[in-house]
């Protein structure tokens, strides 16, 4: 996401439909088939909780809290940036592709 945003040689629109396509991708990401999918991956790299305070339904609030958090940072900070799609009308790539038409 960095890296889109802050190349200069990335349209404007492009890095737009990015940051909505890992919101989408977040959104889905809430769901019990991936948590759990998530969660055996981890098991199987550092195996299963040790105590009883660390029980799956504690990591899976954990985890969805975690993604609702970045999709509401997420969609408050980008909310209108359709609204800003006449930025690429100054971006100096472009100007070739008019043919002395300006959008």
């Amino acid at each position: 996401m960095f890296t889109v945003l802050q190349d200069r040689r990335i349209e404007f629109s492009y890095g737009a439909s990015k940051i909505i396509n890992f919101l989408r991708y977040l959104i889905d990401m809430c769901n019990d088939e991936t948590f759990t999918e998530t969660y055996q991956s981890t098991v199987d790299l550092v195996e299963h909780p040790s105590s009883r305070s660390d029980r799956k339904h504690n990591y899976k609030d954990i985890y969805l809290q975690l993604l609702n958090c970045m999709v509401f940072m997420l969609s408050d900070r980008f909310s209108d940036i359709e609204n800003f799609e006449f930025l690429d009308l100054v971006n100096p790539k472009f100007f070739s592709m008019w043919k002395n038409k300006v959008p």
